[in-house]
């Protein structure tokens, strides 16, 4: 099963900022200024907001990735189709590690990482191991956390990340899978703009 991170290291290649002509996505204003590495200095806290989407009929699933500032500047899109999925907390469990990877972009950052799944961010934060059927990606999520300064997960309501939950629609609707730090879907444009730089009230990250 490809992660976000094997798909963006597959689509290192450079990319024109006139775009494509396509209305289909819109540029990402922090790499349009140029200040996509300026930003993210030791001391800045980042927000992460992952949330999957599972539908039971069909055993369709995907997760949505995005990573912003508390500035509102949305510093990474991402969405990717996952296949072989169990269930809604797999998949959410999913969401939340490609999530962690995907911030080690900006490493020396602290992170707020969003989601709403309660049951998956219970058993992350928990001080003993897990025992569950999806212990092995707990894991994996617990020691990625381990190399950032800061770390916390928090639940909250979906109403409060509606990027991320498109953006995993999106990748069922348009059957793709992409990591992108210049564009994102045109229709998650007002989302973004209004859900960016709220950081939540529970993050714990000194």
């Amino acid at each position: 099963m490809s992660s976000l991170v094997m798909i963006w290291q597959q689509e290192q290649q450079p990319v024109s900022r006139k775009g494509n002509g396509s209305s289909t996505f819109q540029n990402l204003g922090a790499f349009q200024d140029g200040k996509q590495n300026a930003m993210c200095w030791p001391g800045r806290i980042l927000k992460v907001n992952v949330d999957g989407a599972f539908h039971g009929q069909t055993g369709r699933a995907a997760i949505g990735v995005c990573i912003g500032d508390d500035d509102g500047m949305a510093l990474l899109t991402a969405w990717r189709l996952l296949f072989h999925c169990r269930d809604a907390e797999e998949e959410e469990a999913l969401a939340c590690l490609d999530g962690v990877r995907l911030a080690t972009r900006w490493h020396e950052a602290a992170y707020v990482m969003e989601a709403d799944c309660l049951t998956v961010v219970e058993k992350i934060n928990m001080n003993v191991p897990d025992r569950s059927i999806i212990s092995h990606i707990i894991s994996d999520i617990r020691s990625e956390m381990l190399q950032f300064r800061g770390f916390s997960v928090c639940k909250i309501g979906r109403e409060q990340h509606k990027v991320a939950h498109k953006l995993a629609q999106w990748a069922i609707k348009s059957s793709s899978s992409r990591v992108s730090f210049v564009r994102y879907p045109e229709c998650m444009s007002s989302l973004i703009s209004a859900e960016g730089g709220e950081l939540s009230s529970c993050n714990g990250v000194t």
